[in-house]
């Protein structure tokens, strides 16, 4: 939960800040946070305070934190990703260094667990950028990878308005085809996993579960439906967790 809760800390930076230079500052306080943190030294920040608790009783590296932080920095440039590694690199140091970071609170540290966990970051990394790009272009923000856009002749334009075109529809098909390539490696890897670890991924189902619901909207990622509450995931994720699968 503290991992979690200060993934949520800093990646709201960006939404409730004016301008970057005071987004910086408050990314800022985190770096320094957690040079106070590693020397048990926790700021007066709830957060903080239970990050600090998990630091020291599970051993958490830091250096995935820092790439949390770093990576939240640069986003604060507000510039569109120009390509699909781009965004990959920037899911593997975010969804997938909260992903580690969670196998290490449970004690796992296993190269095949790792893996797992970098393509299920990337599978997470893809199916938020395509979940928040309603949100995006109402603000006039481009999120999705500009090569993709441009292979399909799609303009920013057309992203801001909420473009149900056919090659609007054909650039998020390839996004959330590349999405569910890494969504079904990380589950190709489950045999290899220590048994603890499988809850860990849970968050699978998150991705299957957005990415069924823009098969049905026949990708239209505009689709009012694919903004609504699923009501019945949790209890899928608690069947998931009964059989051990993910």
């Amino acid at each position: 939960m503290a991992i979690r809760a200060f993934n949520v800390e800093i990646a709201q930076v960006q939404d409730t800040v004016t301008n970057k230079q005071i987004g910086l500052m408050r990314l800022q306080f985190w770096k320094d946070s957690l040079d106070q943190l590693y020397k048990e030294a926790a700021p007066k920040q709830p957060v903080a305070m239970e990050l600090g608790r998990a630091i020291h009783s599970k051993n958490l590296s830091r250096r995935w934190l820092t790439k949390l932080i770093e990576a939240r920095e640069r986003s604060l440039e507000e510039k569109a990703p120009m390509t699909v590694k781009a965004v990959e690199e920037y899911a593997d140091c975010t969804s997938s260094a909260v992903m580690f970071l969670v196998l290490e609170s449970v004690g796992i540290r296993d190269v095949h667990a790792d893996h797992a966990a970098s393509h299920l970051g990337k599978a997470l990394g893809f199916t938020t950028l395509l979940r928040a790009t309603p949100y995006h272009a109402s603000l006039r923000k481009l999120n999705l990878p500009v090569e993709v856009l441009a292979k399909h002749k799609v303009s920013e334009e057309q992203v801001y308005r909420g473009s149900q075109e056919q090659e609007m529809k054909d650039a998020v098909f390839e996004l959330a085809s590349l999405a569910h390539q890494h969504l079904d490696k990380a589950r190709s890897l489950s045999s290899s996993l220590p048994r603890p670890a499988l809850s860990v991924f849970l968050p699978a189902l998150v991705c299957d579960n957005y990415l069924t619901g823009l098969q049905r909207a026949h990708f239209n990622v505009f689709d009012a439906k694919l903004q609504q509450k699923a009501h019945l995931l949790p209890a899928k994720l608690w069947w998931k967790k009964l059989r051990g699968t993910y």
